[in-house]
């Protein structure tokens, strides 16, 4: 008579085993899903930090193009730059353009002559969001400004902009040796807080 004598040689995988397994494989899934998300997140509020950054560059340039301009025109360097506009009640200057360049009616249209012009500076009280005035003679190109009693529009942003101009001696014993500090800031939310801010230095060349 044969006698045979099996003999096991590998065991096969538990219970607990398999669980682990699938524990570990379950983790694994969640955390690319939540990096997908996030990724998702982040490229949704990339075009708003651009614009942000493009709203704190005009200012930025617009400032300079009013001291430029007065200095061509023989007027003070820092005329129409109203200084610490964050005082007497309120929050900040506004840049934009003055009420003459707007149409009545609403929509508010900016007038195709004013596009290029000098910008104006204005004390505010609040933070108004900025809203998008199109030009009469191109409905295509639009502009964001300051959204105010005079104007009226059905484009409405999730932006709002303020600047503060504060006046900084160079040199402490000669008062005439100064310059401005400009500081801007963009702020605002699309299910979040955000915030720009940049500083430049203004001077008399």
């Amino acid at each position: 008579m044969h006698s045979f004598n099996i003999r096991k040689t590998g065991a096969g995988f538990s219970l607990l085993e398999v669980i682990f397994a699938f524990l570990v494989f379950t983790i694994g899934i969640v955390a690319v899903m939540a990096l997908l998300i996030v990724n998702i997140r982040t490229s949704a509020k990339s075009p708003n930090r651009l614009i942000a950054a493009t709203l704190v560059d005009e200012a930025l340039t617009a400032i300079q193009n009013i001291r430029d301009t007065n200095i061509i025109n023989g007027r003070d360097w820092y005329d129409g730059l109203p200084l610490n506009c964050k005082t007497d009640g309120g929050v900040g200057c506004v840049l934009g353009y003055n009420n003459s360049c707007f149409s009545g009616g609403c929509p508010s249209l900016l007038f195709s002559n004013c596009p290029g012009q000098e910008s104006q500076l204005a004390q505010v009280s609040n933070s108004n969001r900025l809203k998008i005035i199109y030009n009469e003679a191109d409905p295509n190109i639009g502009y964001y400004q300051v959204y105010g009693s005079w104007a009226c529009s059905q484009i409405d942003t999730i932006f709002s902009r303020l600047i503060n101009i504060t006046k900084i001696l160079i040199a402490p014993s000669d008062p005439n040796q100064y310059k401005y500090e400009v500081e801007v800031t963009v702020t605002w939310n699309d299910g979040f807080s955000h915030e720009i801010k940049l500083t430049s230095d203004i001077y008399d060349f």
